[in-house]
């Protein structure tokens, strides 16, 4: 009796350490499998991160170029502000010698009559 105890003892400690094994060995799987999951987001997440760096790159360059452009066309309009402004000086310059002219012509023509 005593014997057959002692086995019965052995072989239940084996089915537990086996039963306990088993546990551990699915508990690692799990682990492994949510710790390659995990990888796979990291990898996909750097990938996208490294993306919007390019993306940022290129959206920066073209700032810098509108900001170059937008300097180049703000002296150019001064430049043509300023020739245009002496157009018309020039206009109006030109507009009042002939209105002189033309009325001191005709006082001088009015003092002969």
């Amino acid at each position: 009796m005593i014997k057959i105890k002692k086995e019965r003892l052995k072989t239940d400690n084996n089915l537990t350490l086996h039963s306990e094994s088993d546990d551990m060995h699915t508990q690692f799987q799990m682990c492994h499998s949510e710790l390659e999951q995990t990888i796979s987001i990291l990898k996909h997440n750097i990938d996208r991160v490294i993306e919007r760096g390019e993306l940022l790159e290129t959206l920066s360059q073209r700032s810098e170029t509108l900001s170059i452009n937008s300097q180049y066309f703000k002296k150019r309009i001064r430049k043509l502000r300023l020739k245009m402004w002496w157009e018309n000086t020039k206009l109006k310059l030109y507009t009042i010698g002939i209105a002189t002219a033309a009325i001191a012509t005709g006082t001088y023509t009015l003092a002969f009559l």
